[in-house]
């Protein structure tokens, strides 16, 4: 195995290209620049990424493009802007997609630049990702959807809320999980899998590969066992069946805490940590089959003994008597997580000199010792253009000045060259 400094060193010769404004693409590519791989960002002159322009805005001081969401999304990234409907500019996509190691693409830009994709899987031993809602094939492969709507799509919305939930509200609608996180979920199954392929690419076991990947797949493959009960048993799981027999989720002194004690050895801590209670003798409660049969009492009792403890008692007796409870954190208190505080998960963010310092969430696995870290801001438009045309593909200033004169490329207002290994100012 070589070492972590190799290892990170060897990122950072590797070019991702992203084409594409779904979230998961620009996630999938966001976590391979974060870990040192030089990720360009292509967006088209004519339409740019509309997550610059969208959700919450934190430095309305400092870019008009100020999104957060953008940033979130396209930290350490170089931008690259073209008017990617011309046939004069056809060439340079071309090239970038030949020069690149990974390309990540979404459904707009495989109708557009499909056949370069899969030329440059041929000829040249790309990997290629594609991230779509429905698949690259089959009768939904054309239709467009948002994460909320295969999220519905992949029927995980039918089944909630449950347990707690179902029982204080029976009659609301299907509930749909706030913000992107089948984009999210898909996106780190893209990274993941496009890094693997390009290992097998970089040792020799194959050359190239078009990888297809459909968000409504991935949620899916992560409540597989919902289809299996039907197929087999023809068992329809709902909101009113889908809860823990005994345990779940239980209000208490400070607000909720999730209880799972699903096996014999974790009823018998669950009842030490409540100080071996006289009902919980009761032979009706003696095994799994049992407690299940009686799990409406037993919840009853744990309500009622969880109310009078906070979040961090509770944490403390299961920790102490190794009984599976955790509690259902607010943003602030996971804002001040000793653990997370303690693994340098959250960096330093900042868009701009002088602009606002935000904590940012960090990777969510470790490469070795070296920092992976974010390394420069998200782009403005068009900021590193003339860098990656003349760096990475050799155009010479002239023919750079001509494109952008004709306005088939945008250079932006930040646009210089720069050194990849080299973290901005800004996040010193």
């Amino acid at each position: 195995m070589r070492p972590g400094a190799e290892v990170m060193a060897s990122l950072h010769e590797l070019i991702v290209l992203e084409m594409g404004y779904g979230p998961g693409v620009a996630f999938a590519a966001r976590l391979l620049a974060d870990a040192g791989c030089t990720v360009v960002k292509v967006e088209d002159a004519r339409n740019p990424d509309p997550t610059r322009k969208s959700s919450f805005f934190a430095w309305p001081e400092s870019s008009p493009e100020s999104s957060v969401l953008f940033h979130y999304l396209n930290s350490s990234k170089l931008g690259v802007c073209v008017d990617c409907r011309t046939e004069a500019t056809r060439e340079l996509i071309r090239s970038l997609i030949q020069r690149a190691d990974l390309v990540f693409i979404d459904r707009a830009f495989l109708e557009l630049y499909g056949s370069m994709v899969h030329e440059a899987v041929r000829s040249a031993g790309t990997v290629a990702v594609a991230v779509t809602p429905f698949g690259a094939t089959g009768p939904y492969s054309e239709y467009d959807a948002t994460g909320r709507i295969v999220f519905a799509a992949a029927g995980e919305a039918s089944m909630l809320p449950g347990g707690l939930g179902y029982e204080l509200f029976p009659d609301a609608p299907p509930l749909l999980v706030r913000g992107r996180v089948v984009d999210y979920i898909a996106g780190t199954v893209a990274a993941l899998v496009g890094a693997a392929s390009l290992c097998g690419v970089l040792v020799g076991e194959h050359r190239g590969a078009f990888i297809d990947i459909a968000e409504q797949e991935t949620e899916l493959s992560l409540n597989r066992w919902l289809i299996s009960q039907y197929t087999a048993f023809e068992w329809v799981e709902s909101r009113a069946t889908r809860a823990y027999r005994y345990g779940g989720m239980m209000p208490c002194k400070d607000g909720y805490v999730m209880f799972q004690p699903t096996t014999d050895w974790h009823w018998t801590a669950l009842v030490r940590m409540m100080g071996n209670p006289e009902w919980a003798q009761d032979a009706r409660f003696a095994d799994v089959a049992s407690r299940a049969e009686h799990g409406r009492e037993i919840n009853q009792r744990l309500r009622e003994w969880a109310s009078g403890l906070t979040k961090a008692e509770l944490l403390t007796l299961g920790l102490e008597h190794e009984c599976p409870v955790g509690p259902f954190r607010r943003v602030d208190e996971i804002a001040d997580c000793d653990q997370l505080r303690a693994r340098g998960f959250f960096r330093q963010y900042r868009p701009s000199q002088g602009a606002l310092v935000m904590p940012w969430p960090g990777l969510p696995f470790r490469l070795s010792e070296e920092d992976a870290s974010v390394r420069r801001p998200a782009p403005a438009l068009g900021e590193h253009t003339r860098h990656v045309l003349s760096d990475l593909l050799g155009l010479p200033a002239e023919k750079i000045d001509e494109l952008e004169r004709l306005g088939l490329i945008l250079c932006g207002p930040r646009s210089q060259k720069l050194d990849d290994g080299q973290r901005s100012e800004s996040h010193e």
